[in-house]
C-alpha cells in the first residue's frame, strides 16, 4: 500500500469516529469511560483474587464500591440543586441584594429601571435556570447508569481480552504487554490523582464561600470542585453560580467581589501548585493539543466528552509513542520528553 492510500484510510478512520462520536456518543462514551473505570478497579480486583475471592465476587465488591461512592456524591447534588432551586427565590426576596442597591445608587438615572427589571427577571428564572440544571443531571445519570454493568463484565471477562492480545500480538508479546502496563498506570495516575484534586478544590472553595457566608455554599463548593473535571474552564464556569447568588442575596459589592478573589486564588493554586504535585505527567499531553481535543469533544459529544478528553488523549499519546510510524505524532503531543 503506497503512501497516499495509507493516508487516505486513515483520514477515512478519523472521520468515521467523529462521526461515531457525533451520532452515537450516547452510547460509546459511556463504554469508554467504563473502560477507564475499570483499568482503575483493575489492582482492587487482582488483590481481592489473591487472597482467594472467586473472580465474580471480587468485581461485585469493587463494582459495588465505586458505584456506592460516585452514587451517593451524585446523590447529594441531586437533592441539594433541588432544595436550592426551591428555597434560593425565597431568601433573593428576604435580602436587598448587590442589582437593587446598584439600582438605588443609580436612581437618579434613566438605567435604574433596567437594572430592578434586570434583576426581577433574574429572580423569577432562577428556580428554572436551576430545574434545568437538575434537569440535565438526571439524564447524564440515566445515560451512564449502564457504566457499572459495563465495568462488572469487563472485570469478570477481561481474561478474554488478555487472550486476544496474547494471540493477536504473539510475535511481539512483550511489547504489547509493557504498552499495556504503560496505559493501565497512567489511567490510574490520573484518576486517583484527579479525585485528590476535585477534593482539594471542593475543600478550598467550600471553605471561603462559608466564612464569606454564601448561601448553600457546602453545595456550591462540591459543584465547582466537580466542575475541575472540565480543564480550564471548570472552575471560571463554576464560579458563576456562587457570584451570582453573591450579587443576589447579599448588599455589598464586597461579597461578590470576595467571591471573585476566592476563585482567582483557587484557580491559581489548582493550576500551577494542586494538579501539578498530585497528577503530575501521568498523562504527559501538551496544552495545545489539550485544548484542540477539548474543543473537538466538545463538539461532538457534550460534557462527557470533555471529562474523558485528558485520558483518550493520554492513551493515544501512548499507543503512538508504541508505533514507529507514529512516534513522531507523539512527541507532538507530549508536554515533555519522558
Amino acid at each position: 500500500m503506497n503512501t497516499h492510500s495509507k493516508w487516505a484510510n486513515y483520514s477515512i478512520v478519523i472521520i468515521a469516529l467523529c462521526l461515531l462520536l457525533y451520532y452515537g456518543g450516547n452510547v460509546v462514551l459511556p463504554f469508554i469511560f467504563s473502560i477507564f473505570i475499570t483499568i482503575l478497579l483493575l489492582p482492587l480486583v487482582n488483590f481481592l483474587e489473591r487472597i482467594y475471592f472467586p473472580k465474580w465476587l471480587a468485581a461485585i465488591i469493587a463494582v459495588t464500591l465505586i458505584t456506592g461512592l460516585l452514587g451517593g456524591i451524585g446523590f447529594f447534588v441531586y437533592t441539594e440543586i433541588d432544595v436550592m432551586a426551591r428555597g434560593l427565590p425565597e431568601i433573593i426576596k428576604q435580602n436587598k441584594g448587590v442589582f437593587q442597591q446598584t439600582g438605588d445608587w443609580f436612581a437618579s438615572f434613566e438605567i435604574a429601571d433596567q437594572l430592578e427589571q434586570f434583576s426581577k427577571e433574574i429572580v423569577s428564572n432562577s428556580a428554572g435556570y436551576l430545574q434545568y440544571i437538575l434537569s440535565y443531571i438526571s439524564s447524564t445519570l440515566f445515560m451512564i447508569v449502564t457504566i457499572p454493568v459495563y465495568v462488572l463484565f469487563m472485570l469478570i471477562y477481561r481474561s478474554r481480552v488478555e487472550a486476544f492480545i496474547n494471540l493477536k500480538y504473539q510475535s511481539n508479546l512483550a511489547h504489547a504487554q509493557l504498552v499495556g502496563k504503560k496505559i493501565n498506570k497512567s489511567v490510574q495516575n490520573y484518576i486517583i490523582g484527579l479525585f485528590f484534586v476535585v477534593l482539594s478544590v471542593s475543600v478550598l472553595l467550600s471553605t471561603g464561600l462559608y466564612f464569606l457566608d454564601i448561601p448553600y455554599w457546602l453545595l456550591l463548593g462540591i459543584l465547582c470542585g466537580l466542575l475541575t473535571l472540565l480543564p480550564y474552564i471548570g472552575v471560571v464556569i463554576g464560579a458563576l453560580l456562587p457570584l451570582t447568588i453573591a450579587f443576589l442575596t447579599k448588599d455589598s459589592l464586597f461579597y461578590p467581589i470576595s467571591v471573585m478573589a476566592l476563585f482567582i486564588i483557587v484557580q491559581f493554586l489548582e493550576g500551577n501548585v494542586i494538579t501539578p504535585n498530585i497528577i503530575g505527567n501521568a498523562v504527559n499531553v501538551n496544552p495545545v493539543a489539550l485544548m484542540l481535543g477539548l474543543l473537538l469533544m466538545g463538539a461532538l459529544s457534550g460534557i462527557l466528552g470533555l471529562i474523558l478528553t485528558i485520558p483518550i488523549l493520554a492513551v493515544v499519546r501512548i499507543l503512538f509513542d508504541s508505533s514507529e510510524e507514529f512516534k513522531p505524532f507523539a512527541k507532538l503531543l507530549a508536554n515533555s520528553d519522558e
